[in-house]
C-alpha cells in the first residue's frame, strides 16, 4: 500500500517546500569531533549525503566550519541545534535543571517518560530562545549561512521547544525545519497523533522541510517505493575499521542502496534549482 504524504494536499507541497518526490540525505552531527567531520566530508565526496547539519557547541565545530568554507559546502549545511550534549553557548540556560545538569552541561530531560514537554515557563522559553540565537549566530559568524534546522535527539519537536522555534524562525531566517519522524514501526497511536500535530504546525508555518522523515531502517520498514512525496533520510557517517558506516553499523553505501534515486538527492539549499 502506498504511503501518501500526510502534510501535502496536491502534487506540490503546501507552503513552498520541496517539490514532490525530492530526496534529501542529511548527515547529522557534523562538528561533533574530528572523526565525524572526516566521515561526513567523505560521505559528501562519495555522494552518500546531500546535506549536513552542524553542531555549534561541540569540539569539532571550528574544524567543520573550515571544511565547509574550503570545499564550498555552505549551500548544503544547516544547524543541528543542541539542547542535550556538551556545553551551552549561553549562561542563562544553565539555571534551569530541565535543560542543564549540575555541571552546567546541556542535558534536556523530559518529566513523565516519552510525553513531550508541552509547556515551558516564560523564563525557560526565554533561555531556550537565547541559546538558539547564540548557536545560529556562532555558525553565521564563521560564514555558514544555514539552509535548514534539525536538532540533536529531535528535541526541537518537543512542543514547548517547538513553540519557541516557530516564534523565532522568521527573525533568524530559518526557512526549513525537519519534521517529526513519521515513519517506523515503533510508534503507537499516541505518538502518531502527536507527530501529526507537530508536523501540521510546521506545515501551517510554511517551514516543513519534507513530507516524510526517518532513518534508513524506517524507510526499509515502510518500503521506500511506497512512500509518495518529498523525503528526508538521516544518516550518521562514522568510520569503523577504516570503512564508512552509518553510525558504526552497516556500510553507509550499502544502507543507502535502498534508495533508487540516491544519486539525484538534493540539499535544502538547492531545492529551487
Amino acid at each position: 500500500m502506498e504511503l501518501r504524504d500526510p502534510i501535502q494536499t496536491g502534487p506540490a507541497m503546501v507552503g513552498g517546500a520541496m517539490r514532490r518526490g525530492r530526496l534529501v540525505i542529511n548527515a547529522d552531527d557534523f562538528g561533533r569531533d574530528a572523526e565525524v567531520n572526516r566521515a561526513v566530508l567523505e560521505a559528501f565526496r562519495l555522494g552518500l549525503c546531500s546535506s549536513a547539519t552542524l553542531m555549534p557547541n561541540m569540539p569539532g565545530f571550528e574544524e567543520a566550519c573550515g571544511m565547509i568554507r574550503d570545499r564550498g559546502l555552505s549551500s548544503r549545511v544547516g544547524i543541528h541545534w543542541v539542547l542535550r550534549d556538551g556545553p551551552p553557548l549561553t549562561d542563562s540556560i544553565r539555571r534551569f535543571p530541565r535543560f542543564c545538569d549540575a555541571e552546567g552541561r546541556l542535558r534536556f530531560n523530559r518529566p513523565g517518560g516519552w510525553l513531550p514537554a508541552c509547556r515551558l515557563s516564560s523564563w525557560e522559553a526565554w533561555a531556550v530562545a537565547a541559546e538558539l540565537r547564540a548557536q545560529v549566530a556562532a555558525c553565521r559568524r564563521r560564514g555558514v549561512p544555514l539552509t535548514h534546522l534539525d536538532s540533536h535527539y529531535h528535541i526541537h519537536t518537543e512542543w514547548g521547544v517547538l513553540q519557541v522555534l516557530l516564534g523565532l524562525a522568521l527573525e533568524l531566517k530559518i526557512r526549513r525545519i525537519r519534521i517529526s519522524r513519521n515513519l517506523g514501526t515503533s510508534r503507537g497511536p499516541a505518538k502518531r497523533l502527536y507527530t501529526a500535530w507537530v508536523n501540521k504546525s510546521l506545515k501551517r508555518s510554511r517551514l516543513a522541510g519534507t513530507d516524510w522523515f526517518g532513518s534508513v531502517d524506517d524507510y526499509r520498514a515502510a518500503g521506500p517505493g511506497e512512500v509518495i512525496g518529498s523525503r528526508e533520510v538521516m544518516v550518521h557517517p562514522l568510520y569503523r575499521d577504516g570503512c564508512l558506516t552509518d553510525d558504526g553499523g552497516e556500510l553507509l553505501a550499502d544502507r543507502l542502496s535502498l534508495f533508487a534515486d540516491r544519486s539525484a538527492a538534493v540539499a535544502f539549499g538547492e531545492e529551487a534549482s
